[in-house]
């Protein structure tokens, strides 16, 4: 599992579990966000939810860049124009909050924006490190 899932209370926790890695997510972290905002907003009992990163070194550090570029990945269904994902359509009409720990970068950054509520920690980084290789800055707020 790429991201642990749980309610307690009418509150949802989801935490990106990929910190050998800085949390980055690969196609089936974005698959599972999806599926778990959809059972937010599917689940009458939950009433808010919560997105953080495992450990204490990122929320997300964005897209996995070395599954993108191996070059034997199968991508064909990642690509950024889906509008089931989170990134593109996927909402809840539910609030979100983002517990930033540590770097929040890229796609990482664009979830946290997704979220209605951000709270960082004092580690708390925040960057668009796409920039510097020409690409634009995800969908913004």
């Amino acid at each position: 599992m790429a991201i642990l899932f749980d309610t307690r209370d009418g509150v949802a926790r989801i935490t990106i579990n990929r910190p050998e890695v800085l949390n980055a997510m690969d196609p089936a972290t974005y698959t599972e966000i999806t599926e778990a905002f959809q059972q937010i907003e599917r689940d009458p009992e939950i009433l808010v939810g919560i997105v953080t990163g495992a450990g204490d070194k990122a929320f997300t550090a964005g897209a996995d860049l070395k599954i993108m570029h191996a070059g034997n990945a199968d991508l064909s269904q990642w690509t950024p124009w889906r509008p089931d994902r989170w990134d593109f359509g996927a909402t809840t009409s539910k609030p979100l909050i983002a517990a930033i720990n540590g770097y929040a970068l890229a796609g990482g950054l664009e979830l946290a924006l997704v979220c209605d509520i951000r709270i960082a920690a004092p580690n708390a980084v925040f960057g668009t490190p796409e920039v510097k290789w020409n690409l634009l800055h995800g969908f913004g707020a």
